[in-house]
């Protein structure tokens, strides 16, 4: 069906997840999206068209010509420029020239060093340990994603954002014996760089931007506000009455099943707000950029069914310092 973020033990909730088909009216009907590269690839560029065509498309009685040109960067760029105005065809093919021009850029990458190290590998797991409680031990900065190894000896790598988070978190566990679970001692090493590369490859460059520009991160957060609803002994004195703050018409089990297409989930976490929100923490943060994405397109089965819902970008759980006793 999909790759499990990790197995766990039979009382989490994501062991009898994983293991169940979805029912036809939790499964979305459109939509749908798996999380390979060329998935995301084509949401991603039928939105940098989309917005390209917000920018360029000139209003009806004017006529300009736009020219697209290429930086130094290798992103591509409009100007005006003194001439015949475009018709509708011609600026559909430039549109598409810029995609073009936007797809190669956008996964050039710089040349990988020794000192681009950013892929550690945590061994020693038992084979009941959940993904959540393993994420929980990792600290030092933002994840790109985590890999789970199964085998007689499970191991996970955890792909960091940044060379020197990678390192602090390296340089932590090798000077402490915190990174124990369940009384198992946990060992840190760097991870093997992909077949025919000598170190860890960098950032694809469209991930770089999302993260500069909105943040991005692997947690999103759905917020909606809820009317206040009294129950009959609301003026009561004592602790508040539960059904006051119960929604009913919120199913964490559909919540799972629409926001999974799009990849491996670690856990949807409710949030203590004063508003209905819960987190939805992804494996891979390019997962998070196209479940973002999706619910931003107009018309789309997520828009629809979570539309009055406000989605963020959250702080990644493991953006916190490297503590010592």
């Amino acid at each position: 069906m999909f790759k499990a973020a990790m197995r766990g033990s039979e009382e989490d909730w994501w062991f009898k997840f994983q293991n169940d088909d979805p029912p036809r009216s939790y499964a979305p009907a459109e939509n749908r999206a798996d999380d390979s590269k060329r998935t995301m690839v084509k949401r991603f560029l039928h939105s940098l068209v989309y917005k390209v065509r917000e920018r360029a498309d000139p209003p009806r009685g004017t006529g300009f010509t736009l020219k697209a040109t290429k930086l130094m960067i290798g992103k591509p760029q409009l100007q005006p420029l003194q001439a015949a105005p475009l018709s509708r065809s011609q600026m559909t093919k430039l549109l598409r020239l810029c995609a073009l021009l936007a797809r190669f850029s956008l996964f050039d990458r710089p040349v990988a060093s020794e000192s681009s190290k950013r892929v550690v590998c945590i061994s020693g797991l038992a084979n009941l340990n959940s993904m959540a409680s393993t994420v929980a031990l990792v600290c030092g900065g933002p994840l790109e994603k985590i890999e789970y190894h199964d085998g007689a000896a499970p191991s996970v790598d955890i792909h960091f954002l940044r060379p020197d988070s990678a390192r602090r978190f390296y340089d932590w566990a090798g000077r402490t014996s915190l990174l124990a679970m369940n009384g198992y001692t946990l060992s840190v090493d760097w991870a093997a760089p992909p077949l025919g590369m000598t170190c860890h490859a960098p950032l694809a460059l469209f991930v770089v931007e999302e993260v500069e520009t909105v943040k991005a991160s692997r947690v999103i957060v759905l917020t909606k506000a809820v009317t206040k609803r009294l129950a009959a002994n609301a003026n009561s004195k004592g602790y508040p009455d539960a059904r006051d703050h119960f929604s009913p018409e919120l199913c964490i089990e559909r919540v799972k099943w629409d926001f999974v297409q799009f990849g491996g989930i670690v856990e949807v976490t409710p949030m203590v707000l004063l508003k209905l929100s819960f987190s939805i923490q992804y494996t891979d943060i390019r997962s998070a950029i196209l479940a973002m994405h999706t619910l931003a397109q107009r018309g789309s089965g997520l828009n629809k069914k979570y539309g009055d819902y406000s989605a963020r970008y959250a702080r990644d759980v493991t953006c916190r310092p490297c503590l010592e006793l």
